[in-house]
């Protein structure tokens, strides 16, 4: 079986275990050969081995310095990368989206499903993965979303501890607010569209990234409730998805992800992120949900 050459943009707590478990999990490792590591901060891959993973230059040279043996790009940093190289990574190999909230930018989603359109050099069409993550029954939204007008409704609220969110004004102000207050009930920190939220949160809302991506274009980022909950009595993140069909059909989920104070990403996401990944090959081109 050949294996297939990756390479990992982002050494943060989600690039690290992927990381390991390629070099350390003999069933990853069979399938998936590490090729390179890049993160914005060079100082963290200073005790990656061997020293010949490392690359810290520009992502725009990814390719040459490696001539051209990439394989698969697994994006797990920011959702900037995304905007910024994800239809270029696709020109020459597959990609794996780890921070989907990137697409609540239309002019992004236009050029990812533009470079997956073109004809490549190669003769074979490249692939774009979304671990859902969080979202359980994404296939079954994207069955309804592909129907035109069968979502009604579709909300998605996430439920953490105040030190798991890491938001931008002006959340961040009234999450700080609570946080400093006396108060031990939950708090709504934002209740609105998922095209607003994602850029004031852009790394807690994949998992509503997702949905509303699934939903299809006729419902979508503006269409889609998301809603964003911090509870100082939680040691868990809660991720609770409602939807409404056509005909009365109803949808409510509730999925409960043991997590640290502070942690932005529950304990459970890391295996289900590995398994996304050893989902996603061979789908023959195009878009897909692993």
């Amino acid at each position: 079986m050949t294996r297939i050459r990756t390479a990992i943009i982002g050494y943060g707590n989600l690039g690290q275990y992927l990381v390991d478990a390629i070099q350390g999990d003999p069933a990853v490792s069979a399938q998936f050969e590490l090729i390179a590591v890049w993160n914005r901060t060079t100082d963290k891959l200073a005790s990656l081995q061997p020293e010949s993973l490392r690359y810290s230059g520009d992502l725009l040279h990814l390719f040459e310095k490696y001539d051209g043996r990439i394989d698969l790009v697994i994006e797990v940093c920011h959702p900037e990368i995304v905007a910024r190289f994800g239809a270029f990574f696709l020109r020459h190999c597959d990609l794996i989206v780890g921070s989907p909230t990137a697409f609540a930018d239309a002019s992004v989603e236009q050029r990812i499903r533009s470079a997956l359109a073109e004809a490549p050099a190669k003769g074979t069409r490249h692939e774009c993965y979304l671990p859902a993550g969080a979202l359980w029954g994404v296939e079954d939204i994207a069955k309804l979303g592909q129907q035109g007008d069968s979502i009604r409704a579709l909300s998605v609220t996430m439920k953490k501890h105040p030190s798991a969110f890491k938001l931008k004004e002006p959340l961040r102000s009234r999450l700080i607010e609570y946080e400093q207050s006396d108060s031990q009930d939950e708090f709504v920190i934002f209740d609105g569209s998922v095209r607003e939220l994602a850029p004031l949160a852009p790394s807690n809302v994949n998992t509503m990234a997702c949905a509303a991506l699934a939903s299809g274009p006729s419902f979508g980022f503006d269409k889609t409730r998301g809603k964003i909950i911090a509870d100082k009595r939680l040691e868990s993140h809660v991720v609770e998805v409602e939807l409404e069909g056509r005909g009365g059909f109803t949808l409510k989920t509730t999925r409960t992800n043991p997590a640290r104070p502070g942690a932005v990403t529950g304990s459970a996401t890391f295996a289900s992120f590995l398994a996304s990944l050893q989902r996603s090959t061979g789908h023959g081109g195009g878009f897909f949900f692993v």
